[in-house]
C-alpha cells in the first residue's frame, strides 16, 4: 500500500522520524536516560501511519453506483492493459506476457478480477509506471465494476 500511495513520500518521511525517535531514545536509555514517552510517541507515530495509508472501503457505495459494463470495462483493458498483457504484446519491452498474465478475453480477466483490484485500484502498481497513461476515472471504473460482481453482459 506505500508504494502505490500517492503520499508515499510521506509515508517514507514519517517513517524515518518515527524510526530516528525510537532509535533516539535507545541512545539515550545507554546513558541512563529513561525518556519512556519517546518510545511511545515513535510507536504511536508508526501505528498512526499504518492507519492513515490503509485503503479505504467503500464496497456499500460502490455497489450503489450506475452498473458498468463489461463492455467499458473491456475498452479500458484493451487500451491499458493488452499492450503487455496479450498473447502476442505490442509493447516495445515485454515480448511476451509478463508472469503470463493474458487479458485477451473476458474469462482470463474475470480469473485475475482479484489481483487486478489489487494491483490496478488499490496499491496502484499497474500499468507498471504508469506507462499506459490509465487515469484515475478508469481505475474507478474496474473498481466498481469488481465490486458490482465482475459480470460480463
Amino acid at each position: 500500500m506505500y508504494y502505490g500511495n500517492e503520499y508515499n513520500w510521506a509515508i517514507l518521511a514519517g517513517l524515518t522520524i518515527a524510526s530516528a525517535i525510537i532509535k533516539h531514545y535507545w541512545n539515550l536509555l545507554e546513558k541512563g536516560n529513561n525518556l519512556y514517552w519517546m518510545l511511545g510517541l515513535g510507536a504511536a507515530s508508526i501505528l498512526l501511519l499504518i492507519y492513515l495509508s490503509a485503503p479505504v472501503s467503500h464496497e456499500d457505495m460502490l455497489k450503489k453506483a450506475d452498473p458498468v459494463s463489461f463492455a467499458e470495462i473491456n475498452k479500458i483493458f484493451t487500451l491499458r492493459c493488452v499492450p503487455c498483457h496479450s498473447e502476442k504484446p505490442r509493447d516495445d519491452i515485454w515480448k511476451i506476457a509478463p508472469n503470463g498474465l493474458m487479458f485477451d478475453n473476458a474469462d482470463q480477466i474475470l480469473k485475475m478480477k482479484d489481483k487486478i483490484l489489487n494491483r490496478v485500484v488499490i496499491t496502484k502498481t499497474m500499468p507498471q509506471a504508469n506507462k499506459s497513461g490509465m487515469k484515475q476515472a478508469e481505475r474507478d471504473l474496474i473498481e466498481i465494476w469488481i465490486y458490482q460482481g465482475a459480470t460480463i453482459d
